[in-house]
C-alpha cells in the first residue's frame, strides 16, 4: 500500500531535494543581505579598526565569522523546528509513509550546508570590508536631505549666496 501511495505522488525524492534547494537558496539570499547592509552600515567602524592597526584578513575574519553566526543560528533553528515537525506529525502519516522520520545522519549534511552557505554569503561582504579605503570610508558623507537643502539655499550669509548665484568663489572674494 505505503509502495502505490508513494507512486501516485510521485518521485518523492525530487520534490523533497526541490524544497531543500529552494529553502537553502533563500538562506543564502537572506544571510547574504543581512551580512552585505551590516557592512554598509558599519563603514566607518571598520574603518575606524582599520586605523586602529587591524589587518585587512582580521577584518575579514570577523566579517566572515559574523556570516557563520547568523546562518548557523537560522540553520539551527531550523534544523529543530524540522526535528519537532517530524516528531509531531511523524505518528499520523505512519501509516502512509513508514520511513518517516528525521534520521541522525541528516544533521551532519545539514551542518555541513550551514557552514558552507555562511561562508558563501559572507564571500562579497568580505571582499567589501576588504577593500575599505580607511580615508574614504571616514570622510563625511551628506545625506539626501542635507544636499537638498544645500541645493536650495547652500549658506545663511546673504551676501555669500549672492556671489554663490553669480557664481563668485571664497578665493576670488579674497577671503
Amino acid at each position: 500500500f505505503a509502495q502505490g501511495f508513494a507512486n501516485q505522488l510521485g518521485n518523492i525524492g525530487a520534490i523533497v531535494m526541490s524544497v531543500a534547494f529552494a529553502v537553502f537558496f533563500t538562506m543564502l539570499l537572506v544571510t547574504a543581505n543581512t551580512i552585505g547592509q551590516s557592512v554598509r552600515e558599519r563603514t566607518n567602524e571598520l574603518a575606524v579598526m582599520k586605523a586602529m592597526g587591524f589587518s585587512n584578513a582580521r577584518v575579514m575574519l570577523l566579517v566572515l565569522l559574523e556570516s557563520i553566526f547568523i546562518t548557523a543560528l537560522g540553520g539551527a533553528i531550523g534544523l529543530g523546528l524540522a526535528a519537532l515537525t517530524v516528531k509531531m506529525i511523524g505518528p499520523s502519516v505512519q501509516q502512509f509513509m513508514p520511513f518517516s522520520g528525521l534520521p541522525l545522519s541528516a544533521y551532519g549534511p545539514g551542518i555541513a550546508l550551514i557552514f558552507v552557505l555562511g561562508l558563501l554569503a559572507g564571500a562579497l561582504p568580505c571582499m567589501q570590508a576588504f577593500q575599505l579605503k580607511i580615508t574614504e570610508a571616514l570622510r563625511p558623507k551628506l545625506t539626501a536631505a542635507q544636499k537638498k537643502k544645500l541645493r536650495k539655499k547652500p549658506t545663511v550669509d546673504p551676501a555669500a549666496y549672492q556671489e554663490y548665484l553669480r557664481g563668485v568663489t571664497v578665493d576670488e572674494r579674497g577671503v
